[in-house]
């Protein structure tokens, strides 16, 4: 089955919200400079010219974070630094299946102390609530731990660490049934950071939210639904 990587990226300090826009239009292709919102997708091919991976960029309105020099409207994937890369699966299926309304929610998460055994922990808490929360509705949860050090020490740039870096202890990956679910995720995933207040380094946490893309085996390529509304 088709792979895809969430990359998860920065703007340059410094560089304009238009000369951003127009950096991702003329690179990827993908977005126009006046709609930022959506996630862009483009896809990365073999030798043999099948898809093997496909790269899906949020943008500034899936992206929710309280702390940072742009506060919560950061628009921070982009011509720079790369805060997070992880590959997961594309989903597969038929033709009339494209429509499917799937949707997909990222939470990276990051502790106060090293040494907190966060599969043993956080995570059956997180489960507990996103389970409470959606119900069925939570088709898949992935968890990745130990971020590679390149990818914490990005994270550590954007929030203007110098020295060390708040490396990450985790990173969810939710699928959910549809997209009308978002609202519940960040539901669940607000009282988790609540509860685990204690334990979370919360100003380095963040989370990512957006449509899931689809493989479609009869065209041989992937297709994705972008959504716009305000989360």
């Amino acid at each position: 089955m088709s792979v895809k990587i969430i990359q998860i990226s920065r703007k340059r300090a410094g560089l304009p919200h238009k000369e951003f826009c127009d950096y991702f239009y003329q690179n990827h292709g993908a977005i126009s400079a006046n709609v930022p919102r959506f996630l862009s997708l483009s896809l990365i091919h073999s030798p043999s010219g099948h898809p093997l991976h496909s790269q899906i960029h949020f943008f500034d309105t899936y992206v929710k974070t309280v702390t940072g020099p742009d506060a919560i409207k950061f628009i921070d994937f982009s011509a720079g630094v790369t805060v997070l890369a992880l590959e997961v699966y594309v989903i597969s299926g038929l033709k009339d299946d494209i429509g499917a309304d799937t949707a997909s929610g990222v939470l990276a998460v990051a502790v106060r102390q090293p040494g907190v055994d966060v599969e043993a922990t956080l995570t059956p808490q997180l489960t507990a609530l996103l389970q409470a929360s959606l119900g069925s509705g939570l088709v898949s949860l992935q968890a990745n731990y130990a971020a590679a050090p390149e990818q914490a020490q990005s994270l550590a740039k954007y929030f203007g660490k110098q020295n060390g870096s708040p490396e990450l202890a985790a990173v969810y990956v939710t699928r959910l049934q549809d997209a009308t679910l978002i609202p519940k995720f960040r539901e669940a995933q607000k009282k988790f950071q609540d509860e685990a207040a204690g334990v979370l380094n919360v100003q380095n946490c963040f989370v990512a939210l957006g449509r899931r893309a689809q493989f479609d085996p009869a065209a041989n390529r992937v297709r994705t639904r972008y959504d716009s509304s305000e989360m």
